[in-house]
């Protein structure tokens, strides 16, 4: 019955939704550029992406705490269920089934080992090691697994492939504070690696290089320093948001980096980590879409029940909406949570990566044979 009452409330939510959608689309079809983007795909993909980076950018440079507090908050559920569509439900990168198989239970005994550490018991001491060695033990094993059973693949390429990753775990056990960090940063790319790989072989290839170049300029931007004085204009640096500021994010995203260095990493982070949701969120389902049009919600709802059914589709709805209503009485405990809760998907997007390097099948392969959309 609860699930009954709570698909009902999203129909409503998604017909008011796309109401609205189709307010603001009529004034803006009467410029030229939209109304080719609107039959356009990959023009309309490329406006977007280019859109939301320069306001993230802008963003990251005037409001980077905020940036960080409410985009898990807000787009840390969608995400997340956009990690498990295209490389679980709906793989789009190349598996095999044992090995993805190993890699989620790799991943459930690491999201079990963190809820036993919010209970207050630390299962990984039995055997000697810290909570951050044993998670990064786990997550380096996800990506070996990844390359040795993940793809159909030449025994030379999987030999190549778990070397690679072996070398990986030794690194992450040997240097685990620095590795942890390093894997929070680079893991922010991954969203756009997949893309670019998805896409490869469809038309305005060289504008979706050119705009990931933007992109990593905008990070040049920030972590040089350029736009070091928006960012005292506008007073970045001395307003915390809602339990969150600089000194505890630059412990966390660049220990022992001295100020100005640090604030840059986390404007860096905090930028990075908007593109990542605008990838999974947006631009992989639209690029995924065997439709050319704009999809409406009413479409994107029906797509999110024949994937999620209708019992996951309510879990991710009341998260999605209880997330930031808890926000509101906890704070940024609330985004604390939650990121503790899912620092699996990291891994999987990492390990999808890994059985995707040593398959012989491209994930541009994988991505012309997209799954059809019910009516």
């Amino acid at each position: 019955m609860a699930g009954v009452l709570a698909t009902s409330w999203i129909d409503r939510m998604v017909a008011t939704g796309d109401a609205l959608r189709r307010g603001v689309w009529r004034p803006l079809a009467r410029l030229g550029i939209v109304r080719r983007a609107i039959v356009d795909r990959d023009l309309r993909l490329l406006l977007l992406a280019a859109t939301h980076g320069g306001v993230a950018l802008l963003l990251a440079a005037v409001a980077p705490l905020w940036l960080l507090l409410l985009g898990p908050l807000l787009l840390g559920v969608p995400h997340v269920a956009g990690d498990l569509r295209y490389l679980v439900l709906e793989p789009r990168l190349p598996w095999r089934r044992g090995g993805l198989l190993a890699v989620l239970l790799l991943l459930g005994l690491m999201t079990a080992h963190r809820g036993a550490l919010a209970l207050g018991w630390q299962p990984s001491s039995v055997i000697g090691l810290s909570a951050l060695e044993f998670e990064l033990g786990l997550g380096g094993a996800c990506v070996l697994a990844a390359a040795l059973f993940g793809a159909a693949s030449s025994a030379r390429r999987r030999l190549l492939g778990s070397a690679a990753a072996f070398g990986l775990c030794i690194m992450l056990l040997c240097w685990p504070h620095r590795a942890f960090v390093a894997f929070a940063h680079a893991h922010n790319v991954v969203g756009v690696a997949v893309w670019l790989l998805l896409a490869a072989d469809g038309p305005r290839r060289g504008g979706r290089w050119l705009l990931a170049g933007l992109w990593l300029g905008g990070h040049a931007l920030l972590l040089g320093g350029t736009l070091d004085g928006v960012s005292a204009a506008a007073g970045a640096y001395w307003a915390p948001a809602s339990g969150l500021d600089f000194a505890a994010m630059g412990d966390q995203l660049a220990p022992g980096l001295e100020w100005p260095h640090a604030a840059r990493w986390v404007q860096s982070f905090a930028f990075g980590q908007s593109v990542h949701y605008l990838v999974w969120t947006r631009l992989l389902p639209q690029q995924c879409d065997p439709r050319a049009a704009p999809s409406t919600f009413r479409a994107d709802l029906q797509m999110a029940r024949r994937v999620f059914r209708r019992g996951g589709l309510a879990l991710l709805a009341a998260l999605g909406v209880g997330l930031p209503l808890l926000a509101l009485v906890i704070g940024a405990r609330a985004r604390d949570g939650y990121l503790h809760a899912i620092a699996f998907h990291g891994w999987l997007e990492l390990a999808a990566l890994a059985a995707w390097g040593v398959g012989r099948r491209s994930a541009a392969g994988a991505a012309v044979r997209p799954t059809p959309r019910p009516h």
